[in-house]
This record gives structure tokens, C-alpha cells and sequence, in this order.
């Protein structure tokens, strides 16, 4: 429950004039770590890995939130990348916003890898994204689909889907 209101309280940061959208994405990111399950395969790499497809301040943003932390028991890596191949060791990827259509061909390069996609794309669901940010009110939400995230094997916390502004599909 905790972590559910520490979810709201960094949905709330979007609001504040001190704190940029870059930074509130970054902590949201980094907290769908503790509400999705990922299959035992992909989480036998020595570190946690959360690729950002060519975004430098959302990495920076990153780096400085899981400096010294650990995510499932692994040290985290952030890892910018610029191509769909450099983000096969990853956990999650994050895609922000761009060419829609270079994106769809990104994540379904992807295939039934178990990452969790998250996006700030319009329709970014549409996409295959399993989490896409959304502005709401002037607020930063986001929505899920668990469509996506059976086809990459990703457990979804009933906490985080309730939570969702919006949640599509079925697992």
C-alpha cells in the first residue's frame, strides 16, 4: 500500500514547477518495477537493465534515481540506446515520444521478448507498448495493456492496474 501512495504522490510531482515531466516519468519507471513480475529467464542476467531509446535527459534523470539501488535483487543499468538490437538484454524500454511508426516497428521487432515497453506516445498502446504516459488534466498518468504484457510473459500487480487511468485488454 505504501508503494501505491508513493505512485500517487509522484503522479502529483507533475503538477509542481520544481520538478520536471522527465523526472516524474523517471520515478514512475522505476517504481513499475515493484508491481510487474518478470519470467525467471529474464531476470538471470547479473543486472537489471532499463534501456531509453534515445532520450538523454529521461537517462540522466534514471541514472540519478537508481544510483545504488537494486531492482529484483540486481544492481540497475540504465542504458541509452539508439536501435531496436541494442535493447535484447533489457528489462524494460522505454520509447518517449516520436515517429509512432518506427516505434510500432520497434517494439514488434521486440516480439514475445518479456520487456516491459512503456512509451509516451499518442496511442502508444496501439503500438504494442505495455505502459504508455499520458497527460490527464495536466497530470502525469499512465495506462496498461494487458495484452501486451501476457505476450511478453509480464505479470501486472492488480496495485499498479488500479492505479491506471486506463487498462485494455486481458492477460
Amino acid at each position: 500500500m505504501a508503494g501505491i501512495l508513493l505512485m500517487s504522490g509522484v503522479a502529483g510531482l507533475a503538477c509542481a514547477q520544481s520538478v520536471s515531466e522527465d523526472s516524474v516519468k523517471a520515478a514512475f519507471v522505476y517504481r513499475f518495477t515493484d508491481y510487474v513480475d518478470w519470467p525467471a529467464p529474464a531476470l538471470q542476467r547479473a543486472v537489471f537493465t532499463i534501456a531509453v531509446l534515445d532520450d538523454p535527459q529521461l537517462t540522466r534523470e534514471l541514472e540519478r534515481i537508481c544510483a545504488g539501488h537494486q531492482v529484483k535483487g540486481h544492481p540497475v543499468r540504465v542504458k541509452p540506446i539508439h536501435r531496436q538490437k541494442e535493447a535484447s538484454d533489457a528489462q524494460i524500454v522505454f520509447l518517449g515520444a516520436g515517429d509512432a511508426d518506427a516505434h510500432r516497428r520497434f517494439i514488434a521487432a521486440l516480439g514475445a521478448h518479456p520487456i516491459l515497453i512503456v512509451t509516451d506516445e499518442d496511442h502508444g498502446l496501439d503500438a504494442g507498448s505495455t505502459i504508455n504516459f499520458m497527460l490527464v488534466d495536466h497530470r502525469l498518468r499512465f495506462e496498461i495493456s494487458l495484452t501486451a504484457a501476457g505476450r511478453s510473459g509480464l505479470k501486472i500487480s492488480s496495485e499498479l492496474l488500479s492505479v491506471a487511468a486506463r487498462v485494455e485488454g486481458h492477460s
